[in-house]
Parts: structure tokens; C-alpha cells; sequence
């Protein structure tokens, strides 16, 4: 597997789900949710920016909030959206695991029950929202985006149930031979119970039929449950937005 620009793409749209775009500018895409939350839309850029291509995204997105993923040591794009305003908010590690190999052993507390449920169920979206921080009705309009771009047929979701309680929550998606983890979440008061490992385990191995490779877009809270899974990484991108 190579880190190339389209996977790089690809990374950073799925990283709320998507791997689609609406917006392009010369190596410049955009993809509106229209979710009022930056988090659920995203700008990558491929390639040199300048500040008039800031402005015509900002155009593009209206009073939409949005954040804008860049590599990691590219100090020129750095200084071009900082003096537009934005700031950095996060640097996440693109990963990677080539689904044909095995997976690591499946290692979760017995009072732990992984469920594949219905696209966007109310176990699902309750526990998502609650996790992201996304209003109820932000979900429906995150929920029918990601149906019309990526197609039923290629969305799966999965929750964690502690105890038979909703406290995880990860989405599966699919285009072409590569498969994308997102959504991963999980209720604070059940971290450190192996509720990740477990969910997304469980969704390596479905993908497995239908998918060569798997990506995400992995915060360093998750990085160690991605690398004890098998992901390998392949470098670092940074998110920046307008929140300081």
C-alpha cells in the first residue's frame, strides 16, 4: 500500500465518512455535509494553496463550519491559512491495514456485546451524538448525505453494548476495494474497556470479504488500539479550522 494523493484524500474525507467531494480548485476539495459543525465538513488540499483559494472556499461553504486538512510538514499552507484566520486544531496519523492478511486475536470483556445494527439506528445515533457532540437534527442531515454519496449498500454500522447499555459507537464504508473506519466513538465512562478494540475488530473481519485495504484517520488517543490491531501508519496530516 502506497500513500499517494488520491489514499491521502480519500483518508482525510472518510475521516467523518465521506469519500466524496463537492467542491474543487485546482488541488483543492471540499466536501458540505451542510452539518453546522466543523467537524462534519472538510477541505483537503493536495498541492500548493494560496490565499485566493481560501476565500473561494470560504465562499463556497457560506456560514457552513469547516475545517481544512493539509500533510503534516507542508509550512507553506501553514502560514497561508493562518493568516486567513484559521488555526490548527489537531494533528491525526493517516493508517493503513491490508485486509488479507490476519488480524489479530479478538481479546474483549465478556460483559461486551458487538452488534451490527440498521443504518443509523437509535442505539447508533443516540450514542454518536452524544460521543461527537452533534444536535439530533445535524445527525439526520450527516445521516442522508452520507447515504446519497456513499450508497446504502456500502454503509455499515456497528454499536457496542456494555452490560447490553449502547456505549460505542463505528461506521463502515466502502468504495471500491478500500474500506473506511469512522465514527469511532465511545462514552467516556466506559473507556479503557476495550470497547474500540472490540467494535473495530469486529468490522475488520466483516470487511474482510468485500475489501483489500482498510484506512482511518486515527487521533492519538486511538492510535494505540489501531497499531495493537495492525494498522501501520503512514504519516501524519494536520486538521486546521477556525476554533482557537
Amino acid at each position: 500500500m502506497l500513500l499517494d494523493n488520491n489514499i491521502l484524500f480519500l483518508l482525510c474525507c472518510m475521516n467523518i465518512g465521506i469519500p466524496a467531494f463537492d467542491y474543487q480548485r485546482g488541488s483543492v476539495y471540499a466536501m458540505n455535509s451542510k452539518v453546522l459543525n466543523a467537524d462534519a465538513n472538510y477541505t483537503v488540499s493536495l498541492g500548493m494553496i494560496s490565499e485566493q483559494d481560501v476565500v473561494e472556499v470560504n465562499t463556497f461553504y457560506d456560514k457552513v463550519p469547516y475545517n481544512w486538512c493539509i500533510y503534516g510538514d507542508d509550512q507553506a499552507a501553514c502560514i497561508v491559512l493562518q493568516k486567513s484566520g484559521m488555526h490548527k486544531q489537531v494533528t491525526v496519523t493517516a493508517m493503513g491495514i491490508d485486509l488479507g492478511a490476519d488480524l489479530s486475536d479478538a481479546m474483549h470483556d465478556t460483559h461486551l456485546q458487538i452488534k451490527e445494527v440498521d443504518t443509523f439506528s437509535p442505539d447508533f445515533t443516540n450514542t454518536f451524538e452524544a460521543s461527537f457532540e452533534i444536535e439530533g437534527s445535524d445527525i439526520e442531515v450527516f445521516k442522508r448525505y452520507i447515504l446519497e454519496r456513499v450508497g446504502p449498500d456500502n454503509v455499515r454500522c456497528y454499536v457496542a453494548y456494555y452490560d447490553e447499555v449502547p456505549v460505542s459507537t463505528a461506521m463502515y464504508l466502502r468504495k471500491d476495494t478500500d474500506v473506511a473506519l469512522c465514527c469511532v466513538a465511545t462514552d467516556t465512562d466506559y473507556r479503557h474497556k476495550g470497547c474500540g478494540s472490540a467494535i473495530c475488530h469486529r468490522i475488520l473481519s466483516d470487511a474482510k470479504a468485500s475489501g483489500a485495504n482498510a484506512w482511518l484517520a486515527s487521533s492519538d488517543m486511538g492510535y494505540p488500539v489501531y497499531k495493537k490491531l495492525g494498522f501501520v501508519e503512514y504519516g501524519p496530516f494536520e486538521v486546521w479550522g477556525s476554533r482557537k
